[in-house]
């Protein structure tokens, strides 16, 4: 392996070129994987959240009638890889759950 920015010649584990100290594609597909755990761990509290939420607001039917669709779907994005939108991120913050909404838009951040 050799590095991308002064051509030196790299160990395969390195991250770091001794020559230039430029980072190498090691180091790069680490962060990428370290950002990808960092959002799925972020999505799966979210996901809890908005159940446990559900179940509380489950008291009271009206809310529950926008919440558990709410949660249902974005259990199901969340399950499937498919993108939530800004709009639904919004909304589940104004009337579902603030800690969840929170945790949706800052998962996609990371």
């Amino acid at each position: 392996m050799y590095c991308t920015h002064c051509g030196a010649q790299l160990a395969e584990e390195a991250v770091v070129c001794p020559a230039c100290g430029c980072a190498t594609e090691n180091h790069a597909k680490q962060q990428a994987a370290a950002k990808a755990n960092a959002s799925d761990v972020l999505k799966k509290v979210a996901k809890i959240l908005m159940i446990v939420f559900c179940a509380i607001e489950g008291v009271y039917l009206i809310p529950l009638c926008w919440m558990l669709p709410m949660t249902l779907h974005y259990i199901k994005c969340v399950d499937e890889g498919i993108p939530v939108s800004l709009a639904f991120k919004i909304c589940t913050i104004l009337f579902a759950s603030l800690p969840a909404g929170v945790l949706m838009v800052v998962a996609d951040e990371v």
